[in-house]
């Protein structure tokens, strides 16, 4: 009987926040409904992280104060080089060694065949959630991407949840093609599911959201690259409107921002992030609209975004933009609207558009939901990623 080992720097079972979390809970839960045999390897934090995370917070807001970053920047690199430590002497039973970031693979030493997934870009991401300046980023970059080079050179095989994720691993690492695979993120598809108007009006009164707005929902963890201050602003436009209510659920530095930006608009709301415990279903399913902004950031664009995915398979009307995995995904006008990034007029008229003639597009919600369920469930994920353990068992 086949058995998996499955590694990650982040533990699903602490934190159900963002894409990776959630493609390492639902892989769990597919696999014990496949019967599988697998273990896990998750790192867990210690104190040293944790007084990492204060003292970056703190440099964040007193950089500029005292100009200097030098022990923020080497206390993030002594995070990732106790990650790399924790992982290098790991040794499973297993047959085949699943990693889940360049962290978990970079210096594991087991000799079973390695698979790599990648749900990002590790060093250019790096830059898009630590506050350093001009004169320090290239440090922590640096550090970064040899983390990156030696994962490469350790995976038995690379899948990737876009294709441009992909481009990137084999163009600029060499890689070799016919060793990596493109497989969409995974979706809970009986959680996010469609509800009745009936079942979306006691959702938003439980929710306390307005029951007779048309609400768009940004569900994004408030950094550059998710293109969040250019969602406030183009709400910010339409601030007369009083048909709207906006609401965004996340967390992250720039939401002091968007705060600012929406400071007196009275139908806008900035949450904090609210994970699968709370059932954060239950946000998209009180959504008309669901945006997805993400902007090219530090040369990197958004991938197969979970919360595209998840407000698809709602049968939400989701608007994204025209970069990344999402335009890969997302048909214009036929499961979902494609806008251009950066573009707060294109935002803003987009949705007066759709609340103009909402029912005009039930083919497209209809189409959402039809999509992931085909392609993007769990069980169909876990299925895909079942063939590649066995296939790179046969080769290596």
């Amino acid at each position: 009987m086949l058995k998996v080992g499955i590694l990650s720097s982040d533990n699903p079972h602490k934190t159900l926040v963002g894409g990776k979390h959630v493609h390492l809970y639902l892989l769990e839960r597919a696999l014990k409904q496949m019967k599988i045999n697998f273990s896990t390897c998750y790192y867990e934090p210690n104190v040293f992280d944790t007084f990492d995370m204060y003292i970056r917070a703190a440099f964040s807001r007193f950089t500029k104060m005292f100009g200097n970053e030098k022990v923020s920047v080497r206390n993030a690199i002594a995070s990732v080089d106790r990650k790399l430590r924790f992982f290098e002497n790991v040794n499973l039973n297993v047959d085949v060694v699943h990693c889940h970031d360049t962290v978990a693979i970079a210096k594991l030493r087991t000799q079973v065949p390695k698979i790599l997934t990648l749900h990002g870009y590790f060093a250019r991401e790096a830059l898009n959630y630590f506050p350093f300046s001009e004169k320090w980023k290239s440090m922590y970059y640096d550090h970064c991407l040899d983390v990156e080079k030696s994962a490469y050179k350790r995976a038995d095989f690379i899948i990737t949840v876009d294709t441009r994720i992909r481009d990137y691993v084999v163009a600029n690492f060499e890689y070799p093609v016919e060793k990596t695979a493109v497989i969409y993120n995974a979706v809970d598809t009986d959680n996010f599911r469609p509800v009745t108007d009936s079942e979306k009006r006691e959702i938003r009164r439980k929710l306390k959201i307005p029951e007779d707005k048309f609400v768009v929902l940004v569900p994004r963890r408030y950094v550059m690259k998710n293109g969040v201050l250019y969602a406030a602003q183009a709400f910010e436009k339409l601030r007369a409107d009083n048909r709207f209510f906006f609401l965004f659920i996340g967390r992250g530095p720039l939401k002091s921002q968007i705060f600012e930006i929406l400071r007196d608009n009275n139908n806008a709301l900035v949450g904090d992030y609210v994970d699968y415990r709370d059932n954060v279903w239950e946000y998209y399913q009180a959504a008309d609209v669901v945006l997805i902004p993400s902007i090219t950031s530090e040369n990197i664009q958004e991938a197969t975004s979970l919360s595209m995915l998840e407000s698809m398979s709602c049968g939400k009307i989701t608007v994204c933009t025209n970069i990344g995995g999402m335009a890969e995904i997302i048909r214009d006008t036929q499961n979902g609207i494609l806008i251009p990034e950066k573009d707060i007029d294109a935002i803003a008229d987009t949705l007066v558009d759709l609340c103009d003639n909402y029912h005009s597009f039930e083919h497209v919600m209809q189409e959402a939901r039809k999509y992931v369920v085909q392609n993007s469930s769990y069980i169909v994920h876990a299925r895909k990623i079942v063939e590649i353990y066995n296939k790179v068992m046969l080769l290596t």
